[in-house]
This record gives C-alpha cells, structure tokens and sequence, in this order.
C-alpha cells in the first residue's frame, strides 16, 4: 500500500518530517509559486504552506483530495479562507479570523514564535489519525 502524499510548499523542520512521514509521503515543492503547487497538490492529502507558499482558490481546487491546509506561523494571508470554507463549512473562516487576531486569541499569542509547527503538525496527525475524509477541509484554526 502506497503512503498519501503531504505537500509542503518548502522545507519543512526535521521534527515535522518526523512526525508527518509516518503518514504519508513528504514532497516539498520545487518551488512555491501558484503554477507549481497547482500542478503538484493534484493528488495530495495534505498541504503545508510555508513561508511565500499560497494556498489560493485555484490550488485548493486543484487539490481534489486535500483533507487538511496547514499554516506553519500566524495568520492566513497566503490561504484563501472563502475557498477553504466551501470545502468546510462557514464557520472555518470565523474561527480563522479569531484565531489569527493576537488581541482575542490566547492561543496564537501564547504560540507566536515557541513551536508553532509542532503544534500544527500534531494537528494535522490527529486529523490524519482520525480519518477525516476527503471532503471537510479543516483550517489549522478549526476544531
């Protein structure tokens, strides 16, 4: 049996790749460009954004099985929220909002630079673990 593949839109922590490798096949992208990940997310379960990586409408679209978009620091910028949410449900995007605003999340300011990619990449593991299907996209600020 094949491992799925996680797609990460760059290098991601030695740590990560530890934890994540064990479920599936780890690719980083050659680069983190809208065209590149368009054409490698095709048949990935999961993506990673890191850094200038863009989780667009149209890389969401293109990713027919993504269960899971993982934002490795604070924020959303690079996700478009309303295209995550239409492969979730509309509270994805409240709860994104909320969670990105340092001033209303404890969370995000207790995190903000002390091991926020562990704390992603066990989110995306339990979601993993936990068998979510291919349909629900969870943002890493969703429960």
């Amino acid at each position: 049996m094949s491992k799925e593949k996680i797609l990460a839109s760059g290098p991601i922590a030695d740590a990560a790749t530890r934890i994540l490798e064990e479920y599936g096949e780890i690719v980083i992208a050659p680069d983190f460009t809208e065209e590149t990940l368009i054409e490698q997310v095709e048949d990935a379960m999961a993506l990673v954004v890191r850094g200038e990586g863009v989780g667009s409408a149209r890389v969401i679209e293109a990713g027919k099985k993504l269960r899971v978009i993982g934002r490795c620091g604070v924020g959303y910028n690079n996700i478009d929220i309303a295209a995550a949410t239409a492969r979730r449900h509309a509270k994805a995007e409240e709860r994104a909002r909320a969670a990105s605003d340092h001033a209303a999340s404890v969370w995000v300011a207790a995190n903000a630079g002390t091991g926020k990619t562990h704390v992603l990449i066990e989110r995306i593991a339990r979601l993993l673990v936990g068998g979510t299907a291919p349909g629900p996209l969870p943002t890493p600020y969703s429960s």
